[in-house]
């Protein structure tokens, strides 16, 4: 609760207690969601929902951010611990399994998704591919950031780490937004059956 620092406020008593109260208000409030006239909610939920949602992929964010700093700032302490340059090695390798996870899932998109989709029989969208390259220019520029001399001097456990997963993030995040778009979007059917036949041509000529 808001400027509520220690128990012996007044308001502290209602945020600490009272959870028969909350839960029943909780589980009110969606169940009552329910019988709302959906012609007049529809438009207000999808504000909601939007505002909601956009919120939410910030803290995620900020949170992954924050998580991938703690991640570097223990593999540096283990380092000045026990001055073993293998630390370094584990962040680099970890930053590089990071973007070879994103760029790998970059191409499929761009291939399933975007344009090019001679194989699934499936009309191309532009807009997928400007998503696609919208998020590849800011994965580049965030990591370009990331290791100027400014930014190190600034935030000197700054490195590609926490670029590395966060781009990794954010590629799911575009799958997740384009895979919905069921206009000109292949089904899981066809990019199986495409995969299949890639694959036995694959193990035709090792063969």
């Amino acid at each position: 609760m808001i400027c509520v620092n220690s128990s012996r406020d007044p308001r502290a008593g209602f945020q600490n207690g009272f959870w028969l109260i909350k839960i029943l208000m909780f589980l009110g409030s969606i169940i009552g969601g329910f019988f709302l006239p959906w012609d007049v909610m529809a438009t207000p939920w999808m504000i909601i929902g939007m505002v909601a949602s956009f919120i939410f992929i910030l803290i995620q964010l900020i949170l992954i951010v924050d998580f991938a700093y703690a991640i570097t700032e223990s593999m540096l302490a283990k380092y000045e611990e026990n001055d073993h340059k293998g630390w370094y090695i584990c962040m680099l390798l970890l930053a590089i399994f990071f973007y070879a996870i994103s760029l790998t899932g970059m191409v499929f998109m761009y291939i399933y998704y975007g344009k090019s989709t001679d194989v699934t029989q499936k009309p191309g969208c532009d807009r997928h591919n400007a998503f696609l390259s919208i998020n590849i220019i800011l994965i580049v520029i965030v990591s370009v950031l990331s290791i100027l001399p400014p930014i190190q001097n600034k935030i000197p456990k700054s490195g590609l780490l926490q670029p590395a997963f966060l781009s990794m993030y954010i590629t799911y995040l575009t799958w997740s937004a384009i895979s919905n778009d069921t206009e000109c979007t292949p089904t899981l059917e066809d990019i199986y059956t495409s995969l299949g036949g890639m694959s036995s041509i694959i193990l035709i000529l090792m063969c």
